[in-house]
């Protein structure tokens, strides 16, 4: 039998190209940020451009009065009494210590006042309080003057100064003196705010103002309890 011629063998295909080499990539520059500029106030609203005013302290000027008070002494004067009050203690408060001793509650605001005044003229005094009472919130003292709270320092041997607010019956700086004195203060000298022009002259050392006879209110006397807190001095209207 005849052999079978075998087939040619094809060619294998030629290999593909080799790939180029990767070229590297150059990094990205940065682009600047691009931000909005804000538009001015002023510019947007051209009424602004005017300047603005300076900034003021508010002060108050006017004091409250209420409408059933006249007013009798105002703060300006209030302060004017107290200094000329003393000037004339100061040279009667030297040559040993002395205890500025208020009687509770009317006069609180004048002996604060008065402490700080002898303190400015070089007068450096002990502080004390002593609660006496004898008004109960009533226009009328009731005659009977109760002891509510006594001093709480020692005053034997040391002068006292007696600080009160009005003196009119002197019932209540009698008693305060004899109070101290029976306590051994070496020297017992009252004052008050306020004279009345109906009470006696004995008992009493200094004061700064010759009262009206009339029904005082403020500066730390009141009427029923009302009416302390006032700057001034004033009256109710028709007493």
């Amino acid at each position: 039998t005849a052999k079978l011629a075998a087939a040619p063998r094809s060619k294998p295909p030629p290999p593909p190209p080799p790939a180029p080499p990767a070229q590297k990539l150059k990094p990205l520059k940065q682009l600047p940020t691009l931000t909005r500029p804000r538009p001015r106030l002023r510019t947007m609203l051209p009424s602004l451009r005017m300047p603005l005013p300076p900034r003021r302290r508010l002060v108050i000027t006017e004091v409250f009065v209420p409408p059933n008070v006249d007013v009798l002494l105002t703060v300006a004067e209030v302060d004017a009494r107290v200094g000329a009050l003393a000037d004339r203690l100061a040279p009667r408060l030297q040559g040993r210590p002395w205890t500025g001793i208020v009687t509770l509650l009317g006069a609180t605001p004048f002996a604060a006042d008065l402490m700080r005044a002898l303190m400015s003229r070089g007068l450096d005094l002990g502080f004390d309080a002593l609660w006496l009472e004898s008004y109960h919130e009533e226009r009328v003292s009731s005659g009977r003057i109760v002891v509510r709270a006594d001093i709480s320092r020692s005053v034997e041997g040391r002068g006292a100064l007696l600080i009160d607010d009005v003196f009119d019956s002197g019932r209540t700086i009698a008693f305060a003196r004899h109070h101290l004195e029976a306590k051994g203060a070496g020297e017992v000298l009252t004052c008050v705010f306020a004279r009345k022009p109906e009470a006696a002259v004995e008992g009493l050392d200094a004061w700064a103002w010759d009262a009206p006879p009339r029904y005082l209110v403020g500066y730390g006397m009141d009427d029923a309890g009302k009416m302390r807190g006032l700057p001034f001095v004033g009256a109710i209207k028709g007493a």
